[in-house]
């Protein structure tokens, strides 16, 4: 969990990361899966997002800047992945939490 705090906006090689424990990777999932309640892909994406949501309610930056600063290539991927997550655009959140 902190690695993925640390490392958020990048993409994580999760089995490189069970292999840095000293893990299975098989174990490392179920393990992390046990503690978090929510797979580790689902973890990272939860993080993002939580983070996007700062960066809205206290920042001025353009939306394609913050998707870019979480690691997201594409700003339509970040769109569709707050909406989906959050329940409203990430324009939306932004008017509705000022």
């Amino acid at each position: 969990m902190c690695h993925i705090s640390e490392y958020a906006e990048q993409n994580i090689d999760y089995e490189a990361l069970a292999r840095k424990v000293g893990m299975n990777y098989s174990i490392f999932r179920r393990e992390f899966r046990e503690i978090a309640k929510m797979p580790i892909n689902q973890y990272h994406i939860m993080f993002r997002m939580s983070k996007a949501k700062e960066l809205l309610c206290a920042t001025t930056l353009p939306i394609g800047e913050i998707a870019y600063q979480l690691g997201y290539d594409n700003v339509y991927l970040f769109y569709r992945l707050f909406k989906a997550r959050i329940g409203m655009a990430p324009s939306e959140y932004r008017q509705t939490s000022s």
